[in-house]
């Protein structure tokens, strides 16, 4: 076991998302200089960023693991993939149609993926609702429909865990998040979302465990001891004023490339 905390953020976006403008070379270099240990390349139905970080790290001589990811846009909302691998990334790419995937495909594609021996694939619910824009939060009624599902905690054990996303989003998004974790049980972490350089290193989770992953799967985070209420007062150590900033920041950036051609 580590004797020093090993500090993770599981949301981390490149310049390959049209919100962000984080070049990859630059996000390993940050998250090197923040003192992250750990990190999950996040970008939104594509993984060109994930790769060129990946290509650009040298854990050996940073200290710092890339964990490939991907922000999935499907028909019931945003879904996280975590410590997948780049082949298993490519399958889930695969099934996106016309720019939006299927939930239930999804699902029942990571599903099987996690039954193979050698796959450390998790699924996590990282917006879960945008009080801003309720379009863009996760649609529970939908998704508890098309899977067949008789409640909102069977959808939530879908999930392997959710995050409370500190860099872009308000009070109510995160104490939604908090609530259903506590409710439904399921770990929850502290990520960034980070779309801009300055954001990497603000916030992260932390651990004794040996590995991000495992310390999702078991708990053991700073957040809460295992099997206990999660506290509230993170919540509200968040600076919301810089979150909105970032925010706003973020969705001019989005309309900036795709208005001109920046971004297809």
């Amino acid at each position: 076991m580590p004797t020093e905390l090993l500090k993770f953020d599981t949301h981390i976006h490149t310049n390959a998302s049209p919100c962000s403008s984080n070049k990859p070379e630059r996000v390993v270099d940050k998250a090197v200089q923040a003192g992250l240990g750990e990190i999950v390349i996040k970008d939104h139905d594509r993984i060109s960023g994930v790769l060129k970080a990946f290509e650009y790290n040298k854990p050996d001589q940073t200290g710092l693991i890339i964990n490939p990811g991907l922000e999935v846009t499907t028909d019931c909302g945003e879904i996280g993939i975590d410590f997948a691998n780049f082949e298993e990334l490519e399958r889930i790419l695969e099934l996106k149609e016309d720019g939006i995937t299927s939930f239930r495909r999804l699902i029942e594609l990571c599903m099987e993926i996690q039954y193979e021996d050698d796959s450390t694939l998790l699924k996590d619910l990282h917006h879960p609702y945008d009080f801003a824009n309720p379009k863009r939060g996760f649609n529970f009624d939908k998704a508890q429909v098309e899977m067949g599902l008789s409640n909102i905690k069977e959808v939530m054990d879908l999930f392997d865990f959710t995050e409370i996303n500190c860099s872009s989003t308000n009070i109510r998004e995160v104490q939604f998040a908090v609530k259903l974790a506590t409710q439904y049980m399921i770990p929850i972490v502290r990520s960034t979302d980070s779309h801009f350089i300055p954001q990497i290193g603000r916030y992260y989770s932390t651990t004794l465990k040996s590995s991000a992953r495992n310390a999702i799967i078991s708990g053991d985070l700073d957040n809460y001891p295992a099997n206990t209420p999660r506290p509230m007062q993170f919540v509200r150590s968040v600076n919301y004023s810089r979150a909105r900033y970032y925010r706003l920041r973020s969705w001019l950036l989005k309309k900036y490339r795709k208005s001109f051609g920046d971004f297809k």
